[in-house]
């Protein structure tokens, strides 16, 4: 979901509308509630505050998804509209997703904003019908649904059955669907998806003549160094070959993909590739991975545990060998960078962080027609629902 609503924001931004995300703050490391903008010219807003309009929070203080947002949104606006002076994206962070999006609106009153459609994108809660939307996205990992569908399954309202109908049940609630690495056909068609969808059986609260729309999300991994910048891994290659290991430390909950994505790049640098895919004895054989719980804060006890450290003195005074290499995901990196632990533990480390770029790459609307992007046709179908709306 991250990865998508980063893509959207950048894009929205980019024609010229100011960006609102909300978030309940789910991992924040002091639960503090507030706003935090990057303002048009790419410096987050120290404008005093209009009343009401809730506290400035600190980046720290941000949650790791809204983190990653604003890592990425530096970065994105750095290559693509360095000086173009994009819209702001302001980063509303509250329990209570209501009473954050009032104040997000409350600064965009008072910040010249006002006269511009603003996009509000909420990365989730679905079944939180209290929160108004004009437009349900749904995300459908393909993999995962073919192999274990009810871990795929919506809760709340949404909650189904596991009959073989199950998602073209589903398939009608959404208004928007978006198919994450969906370029198996077969895996497709087993699911169904594509022809429940465009075919357009409908659902109950959608209008008439509506079809719900599917595009596909094409992502790939970049790697970045914990400054930002383009990781150098040119001395990736003699790290390895003088038998040093390169070490994975994460917190995310399926990390195999993960470890996978830096065993090809290791490969690829040592001149390996073209060859067949690692093996997990040939992964092991240059990683040396830790995993921690999901969403678990930098435990240096269990990373010492999981690791074999140089240093032999107490656990929180070691450090990995000099000059090796450190990967992290930008979740991860997210969550400890304000660690004082983590920092310790890192230093004279190579930091190489990996992250999702994202893009909507194609959508179908059952004519065949490619004229508009995905992005371009989420929001058409947007604005016409709130038309409807006000109309009713």
């Amino acid at each position: 979901k991250s990865p998508l609503i980063r893509h959207l924001a950048e894009v929205y931004r980019s024609f010229g509308h100011p960006v609102v995300v909300l978030s309940r703050g789910y991992g924040a490391p002091s639960g503090v509630s507030g706003l935090l903008v990057l303002g048009p010219q790419n410096v987050q807003s120290s404008t005093p505050w209009p009343v009401g309009a809730g506290i400035e929070i600190r980046v720290q203080d941000l949650s790791d998804e809204l983190q990653e947002l604003l890592l990425a949104a530096d970065d994105w606006v750095d290559d693509h509209h360095a000086g173009a002076g994009l819209p702001p994206l302001i980063l509303c962070q509250n329990p209570n997703r209501l009473s954050g999006l009032r104040h997000g609106c409350v600064w965009l009153e008072h910040s010249g904003w006002a006269g511009k459609p603003a996009i509000v994108l909420l990365d989730d809660g679905m079944q939180h019908r209290a929160c108004p939307r004009d437009v349900d996205v749904c995300v459908w990992p393909l993999g995962e649904c073919t192999e274990a569908p009810m871990f795929a399954m919506p809760l709340g309202i949404f909650r189904e059955g596991f009959g073989a109908l199950w998602m073209g049940r589903l398939a009608g609630l959404c208004d928007f669907h978006v198919l994450n690495n969906g370029t198996d056909s077969a895996a497709i068609g087993q699911l169904g998806l594509l022809g429940e969808v465009v075919g357009g059986r409908g659902s109950t609260g959608q209008e008439v003549g509506d079809q719900p729309r599917v595009a596909q999300m094409h992502s790939r991994l970049s790697w970045r160094t914990s400054s930002g910048a383009a990781a150098d891994l040119t001395s990736l290659a003699s790290t390895v070959e003088c038998g040093r290991k390169i070490y994975i430390v994460t917190g995310i909950a399926a990390p195999e993909r993960f470890v996978h994505s830096v065993s090809i790049l290791i490969l690829d640098v040592m001149g390996l590739i073209p060859r067949k895919q690692p093996t997990a004895a040939m992964e092991l054989e240059r990683l040396t991975v830790c995993h921690l719980d999901d969403h678990a804060q930098f435990d240096l006890e269990a990373v010492a545990a999981g690791l074999v450290l140089d240093d032999k003195a107490s656990p929180y005074a070691k450090q990995l060998p000099h000059g090796s290499f450190l990967f992290l995901t930008l979740k991860d990196f997210c969550r400890w960078r304000w660690d004082p632990v983590f920092l310790d533990f890192s230093k004279e480390t190579q930091i190489v962080v990996g992250v999702l770029q994202t893009a909507l790459v194609w959508d179908h609307k059952g004519d065949g027609s490619t004229d508009r992007s995905p992005a371009e046709r989420l929001l058409e179908l947007a604005t016409r629902r709130r038309e409807l709306r006000q109309l009713s």
